[in-house]
Parts: C-alpha cells; structure tokens; sequence
C-alpha cells in the first residue's frame, strides 16, 4: 500500500511539473486536462475516455481510448497521453482507438477522414526523406 501511495504522489509530482498553472489548477479541480492540438481539443479524463473537440465550435468530435501496455493508475494514464499528443500527434491517433461522434453527422466524418488524410500525407513525406 505504501508502494502504490509512493508511485500515486509520483505521478501527480511529474504531472503538476509538465503542465502550466493554468492546466494544472483546472486538473486538480476536475480531474480534466485540456490541450489544444492540430487535430483539436483534447480533453483527457481521469474517469473515461479523452474526448476530442472541435477548436472553433468545441463541440465532440470523437473519443478516444489509449490501450497502455501495462495496467496504470488514472494519472500515469493521464500523463501518457498527455506527453503522446505533445510530441508525436499523429502517432497518438494510430495508437489510440477511436469512435467518432455520431450524433454530429456529416461533418465530423469528413473532418476525421480528413485527419487521417493528413497523417497519410505526413507518413509519405517522411518515407520520401
């Protein structure tokens, strides 16, 4: 038990040291870490699936699940992607399963098309280097 404490006191030591005041006091209210990307508002939960937000209109466009290696407590998880959608975004959207908001119709399809159009395109250019 004191073992878990330890590495629980970690992880929220390494969180609160990686994120901005402003992050982390909406972190420690919510449980809730936002962070503006390429593909749009990532809003990683403790409790459920990070969800993804259109940036103009905020509204859902899909949920994302990030299936760890090894069993982790809600902040490891936290953590992990956090420091997955900040230094490979496109590699985060591979990894992680993803469910497309279905209520919004058309347009979200189109944009997670879109998305993954994009990641294509930067896997080619890669290759071409």
């Amino acid at each position: 038990m004191a073992y878990r404490q330890s590495s629980e006191n970690g992880a929220r030591e390494l969180l609160r040291s990686i994120l901005s005041d402003k992050q982390w006091n909406q972190f420690n209210q919510t449980g809730i870490l936002e962070i503006a990307a390429k593909g749009g508002i990532y809003r990683i939960r403790t409790h459920g699936p990070t969800q993804v937000l259109d940036s103009e209109t905020r509204r859902l466009v899909a949920t994302t699940r990030l299936q760890l290696a090894t069993p982790a407590s809600a902040k490891d998880r936290v953590i992990a992607e956090y420091l997955f959608i900040r230094n490979d975004e496109n590699l985060y959207w591979q990894t992680a399963n993803i469910s497309p908001e279905t209520s919004g119709g058309r347009l979200y399809v189109s944009f997670l098309v879109a998305a993954f159009d994009a990641m294509m395109l930067m896997i080619l250019l890669a290759q071409l280097r």
